[in-house]
């Protein structure tokens, strides 16, 4: 058995004097550092964060609804959907570009036009139907409330995703417009949002 030298005794003696309070320090720091970063990040930075988000999410909703009121009070669309037997072909073209473009500008999943008296709708395909009360109870439901602004969330089974879904209607004229945004769209929007350098935001 080897015995150990005053010398190497003291040698130990003063590396676990060294050690021990260095290994203390690192971690009271190191605990102290963690206190702060997750006081910033819930004090500061994820409220910061949030407030972007929740106005990002307002400005898109916003500017979709004042598209759709912009589409809704457009005189040329009202006069063409006013009395819709009496549309032509080529009148009928230009009412679907109109849709078009703002289905275009806007990046939309849909974006619709209907009278609000017969139930003729036109989304930017083209004419889809006469919206009937059985089996579109939305739109009756929303044009007897007599209120401008509607909003849902809705799942389309034909495109099998979730939708947001704006609706304006001109109490004073004879148009209902819709205009549909994909949910996934926002999600990407939201999951671009960053906390510190590695932090994600989801939306659950």
């Amino acid at each position: 058995v080897l015995n150990p030298t005053i010398r190497q005794k003291l040698i130990c003696s003063l590396i676990l004097a060294v050690l021990i309070p260095t290994l203390l320090i690192g971690f009271i720091v190191r605990n102290a550092t963690y206190e702060l970063v997750e006081e910033r990040l819930l004090s500061t930075e994820l409220p910061a964060v949030l407030l972007q988000i929740n106005r990002s999410i307002n400005g898109k909703v916003s500017s979709l609804f004042l598209a759709a009121e912009q589409l809704a009070k457009n005189p040329f669309v009202q006069r063409l959907i006013e009395k819709p037997d009496l549309i032509d072909s080529i009148e009928e073209e230009v009412l679907i570009d109109q849709l078009k473009s703002v289905y275009d500008l806007y990046g939309l999943g849909d974006a619709s036009v209907a009278n609000r008296d017969t139930g003729h709708y036109w989304n930017q395909s083209g004419f889809l139907r006469v919206l009937e009360a059985d089996r579109d109870s939305w739109f009756y439901k929303f044009k007897n409330k007599n209120e401008e602004r509607m909003m849902n969330v809705y799942f389309s089974k034909s495109k099998q995703e979730h939708r947001i879904f704006v609706n304006y209607q001109d109490l004073d004229g004879v148009s209902i417009t819709g205009l549909s945004y994909k949910l996934n769209d926002m999600i990407s929007v939201i999951n671009s949002f960053r906390l510190e350098d590695s932090g994600f935001v989801y939306l659950v």
